[in-house]
Parts: C-alpha cells; sequence; structure tokens
C-alpha cells in the first residue's frame, strides 16, 4: 500500500491507498462521515482546491518505539 499526503487549507491527512484516486476517495468519504456524524451537518463535502502527494509506502515507516 502506498501512503499519500493530502494537504487542503491548512490542514494534512496521511492516506492509506493503492492509487491516488482511492485516497482522494477515502478522504473524501471520511470527511463526508465527520460532517454528518460529527458536526451533524447536511453538507456534502466537495473540496476544490487540494494537493496529493505521493510518500512512500507503509514499509518506510520508521517507528520510534521500535
Amino acid at each position: 500500500m502506498n501512503l499519500y499526503l493530502i494537504r487542503y487549507s491548512n490542514d494534512k491527512y496521511v492516506v492509506e491507498a493503492q492509487t491516488s484516486q482511492e485516497a482522494i476517495g477515502a478522504w473524501i468519504d471520511e470527511k463526508n462521515r465527520e460532517e454528518k456524524e460529527v458536526y451533524e451537518s447536511i453538507r456534502v463535502f466537495r473540496p476544490n482546491n487540494y494537493s496529493i502527494e505521493l510518500i512512500g509506502t507503509y514499509h518506510g515507516i520508521i517507528k520510534a518505539s521500535e
């Protein structure tokens, strides 16, 4: 699996997915779930200005505790 960094406004999200399209879809789905469940909003999250960058794979993660 690949890791993607999505930048939106001042926020950054790391998403694990096979492709960049899958990462964007997962991010949008999570933001829509958040809008509905956390904020109790009926607004649909449709970002128009974001960037996505492949940052590597989960095999490249170094954990400080190990």
